[in-house]
């Protein structure tokens, strides 16, 4: 992964959502990270629906989805298939890997 990627999968937590904010993540998305060109990486966003992103930026996205579904599959190496947390962890990596996937056909 690129050093210029920056990753804050918790910039989210501790912070007021202000009525009225203009700017990245205003319109309700939680934003995991940037590109190397400073564009926001939503959660949740789909590769189509980002206008503007280049093809590197495409990759950058794409190797951060990749990061965070390595990260959920971690945490379910170290629960019980049956627990809430591996479900939640299980479907969460899906989502990651599926929006990486989007990603990686738009490079």
């Amino acid at each position: 992964m690129s050093k210029n990627l920056s990753i804050s999968l918790d910039s989210y937590q501790g912070h007021q959502i202000e009525k009225g904010f203009q700017g990245e993540g205003s319109k309700g998305g939680h934003i995991i990270g940037h590109t190397s060109s400073g564009k926001p990486i939503y959660e949740e966003k789909g590769a189509r629906e980002y206008q503007g992103f280049t093809k590197k930026d495409h990759k950058d996205a794409y190797n951060l989805h990749e990061y965070v579904a390595s990260l959920r599959e971690e945490i379910m190496n170290g629960t019980t298939p049956q627990s809430a947390t591996y479900k939640l962890m299980n479907e969460s990596r899906a989502n990651h890997k599926r929006i990486a996937y989007g990603h990686s056909i738009e490079v």
